[in-house]
């Protein structure tokens, strides 16, 4: 309303005031009169090149640009058009593809496209970052902007349908509301607003993006900070000169933004002096300015002009811009007692600062008399980043491998790590010349690890860095195919698929008569170990004819066991069965011993045992497994014999022995 009131009371005061009434009642019509609606048909969007702002973004403009056109081709929801006959019409117009927005505008007309997308390519730490705009023609004005952010090259080549889908988005929003997206009032900022002393005048300084639509700037003076504000004069350019000053007068001033489509703006920053006219200081030469950990350094010479005009300059005082207010404060005051007269140059400092952030400062000398010089030339100085950690490697063996990007002027590193909802811990720290490490201490198997990264110097440290996590490999798996083979003799062969995979150290075997409780009976080395033949021990060898249940596990290198494969199970080979029906005959003095044949299949042969008058048996003869009797003639008289049938099969395994009846020899003749 301010610079409304102004901008009437300026008109009047014109010659032309018909002229002036006419174009303000031009000017609100716009502002009613509605906009015609877009055509059904697709859109056409022109692609320009986007400007590197530093050499190390060169190159990311065409792999961006390649991304996004891929992603809009597949989307088919834009028509755009053809770099060659783009590039070739501009240079028939001897236009070029420019981030300016008059430019942009001149080159969407004579190409005759519906949009344009232009912007700037960045390369900050290890991010490349991009301002687009995108411009809408039949407007004049800006659709949308927006920033993106791409942490690698795969990155870049991902993220193309996530621009072509806010480009989409744009283009259907002004076609739908038949507005446009993004307010130019909200859009255009003016930064650094400065009055300096010049001569009997005072300087006026200001910084814009000249690719903002911004047709001119109004420059208001008051002697009050909050007024009233009075029109003297206009500028094109970001420079202004008050020559119609009063000596020793303190003015305040401010700004109105005058955009191509005649909205006003008016801007909140206030540029002040004092005592104009009068012969000040001179502010110190700044030399270099660099960014530290949470801080900044300024190295200043004392302007030599003080001394020749007999200014006594007591101290320097370092200002800092606030970026909402666009006030200055004073960060530092330095007494020129401090500063020795043997060195040439002096350092201001200010502290507490946050990370990658970029402040703006200047320097003015203070007399001995209080009164301060101008201010020295804007330094804008950022702080160091935070690292920026991530993961190289996971999933190994209580490892976690990691990397980030070099920063300079530190000392060191500090990296930390917690798992879970633990706190954090400061596990090592490393040296500035490092940008991996290893992570072998005390991690388990299987678990998820968050770590984050501080850079620090001898004065401070960094915030930590956006965690990153990372898991450690978990212990094997079951090995697959266990299989267990019966019928064997007091033992049981075991075999397994081995697991490839050379962290596995070997594998644990399982036995039990019961499947639910098994007991460790042996750990075998070597991951490619497949097979185990049990028979127990010295001790304690297996039981013929017994069920056992076995399982295998597989142990990491670290002997840390995997879960088992599930249970199976094996049948020691069983004994022979007693030989039945063994019967004995006396006949014409012998023997005659029979019984029935064994069912087993693989019966070897039949063992005879023979004991005489209750004594110990002793082997007396071994039959074909065919036969089923025997006949023993080698008798003594008066002697009683008991027999014994033992079965022996294949494998040499006996049965019980099947008993005879007694029998009685006659005894000897007198």
């Amino acid at each position: 309303m301010f610079l409304l009131i102004v901008f009437l009371e300026e008109m009047c005061m014109q010659t032309l005031v018909k002229k002036h009434l006419f174009l303000l009642v031009l000017f609100m019509g716009l502002l009613v009169c509605p906009v015609d609606t877009w055509a059904s048909q697709k859109s056409l969007l022109a692609l320009f090149n986007l400007r590197p702002l530093s050499l190390n973004a060169l190159g990311y403009d065409g792999e961006i640009l390649y991304s996004l056109i891929s992603a809009l081709d597949k989307q088919n929801t834009v028509r755009l058009m053809p770099r060659r006959e783009m590039e070739k019409q501009l240079f028939r117009g001897e236009l070029s593809q420019s981030d300016n927005l008059n430019t942009i505008i001149k080159a969407g007309k004579l190409l005759g496209v519906d949009f344009v997308l232009a912007g700037q390519v960045d390369k900050r730490g290890s991010r490349i970052v991009v301002s687009f705009k995108m411009v809408d023609i039949a407007r004049r004005n800006i659709a949308k902007t927006w920033d993106e952010s791409f942490a690698s090259r795969s990155d870049i080549i991902t993220g193309g349908g996530r621009i072509a889908d806010v480009i989409v988005q744009t283009i259907q929003g002004a076609s739908e509301t038949g507005t446009q997206y993004v307010s130019e009032k909200k859009r255009v900022k003016i930064s650094s607003f400065t009055a300096i002393h010049k001569g009997k005048g005072v300087a006026l300084r200001w910084v814009f993006d000249p690719s903002d639509p911004i047709s001119q700037f109004y420059v208001y003076r008051s002697e009050h900070p909050r007024g009233p504000f009075q029109w003297i004069g206009a500028s094109k350019k970001n420079n202004f000169v008050d020559t119609k000053v009063r000596r020793n007068a303190n003015y305040y001033y401010k700004l109105g933004i005058i955009l191509h489509n005649g909205q006003t703006i008016e801007c909140k920053s206030l540029a002040k002096i004092h005592d104009v006219g009068q012969k000040l200081p001179h502010p110190p030469v700044v030399v270099t300015q660099t960014g530290h950990v949470q801080r900044i350094r300024i190295k200043c010479i004392p302007s030599m002009l003080n001394s020749r005009e007999k200014f006594k300059i007591k101290e320097y005082r370092l200002y800092r811009q606030e970026p909402e207010t666009q006030e200055w404060e004073v960060r530092q005051q330095f007494p020129t007692t401090r500063y020795s007269q043997q060195e040439l140059a002096f350092y201001l400092e200010d502290v507490g600062l946050a990370d990658a952030t970029a402040y703006t400062y200047i320097v003015r000398s203070v007399s001995h008399k209080g009164k301060e010089s101008p201010p020295s030339e804007e330094i804008v100085v950022t702080t160091l980043p935070r690292p920026r950690l991530d993961v190289s490697r996971e999933n190994m063996l209580r490892q976690v491998e990691l990397h980030w990007a070099a920063l300079p002027d530190i000392k060191g590193y500090y990296l930390y790590r917690r798992h879970g909802t633990r706190d954090w811990e400061k596990i090592v720290r490393l040296r500035p010349d490092t940008n991996t490490y290893l992570d072998e201490d005390d991690l388990e198997d299987g678990l998820n690890y968050t770590y984050a990264m501080t850079a620090y110097d001898a004065r401070s440290e960094t915030d930590k860095s956006d965690p990153v996590t990372a898991a450690t490999k978990p212990v094997p798996e079951p090995p697959m195919g266990l299989e267990a083979k019966s019928n064997q003799v007091q033992s049981v062969p075991l075999v397994w698929e081995p697991i490839q995979d050379e962290d596995v150290g070997g594998y644990v075997v399982y036995r039990g008569q019961d499947r639910i409780d098994l007991e460790e009976i042996v750990r075998l080395k070597g991951h490619r170990t497949c097979r185990y033949v049990d028979k127990g021990s010295y001790l304690h060898p297996l039981k013929d004819g017994t069920r056992y249940f076995y399982t295998v596990a597989a142990l990491n290198t670290y002997k840390a066991i995997g879960p088992p494969a599930m249970a199976v199970q094996a049948t020691t080979k069983h004994l022979p069965k007693t030989p039945r029906h063994v019967t004995i005959v006396m006949q014409q003095g012998q023997v005659l011993l029979s019984w029935e044949s064994n069912p087993e299949t693989d019966i070897q042969n039949y063992r005879i045992m023979r004991s005489k008058n209750g004594g110990g048996y002793s082997r007396l003869q071994e039959v074909d497994a065919d036969t089923t009797f025997f006949t023993d003639k080698e008798l003594s008289p008066d002697t009683t014999y008991t027999y014994q049938v033992i079965a022996i099969d294949e494998d040499d395994l006996a049965s019980l022995p099947g008993n005879s009846d007694s029998v009685h020899t006659a005894p000897k003749p007198e």
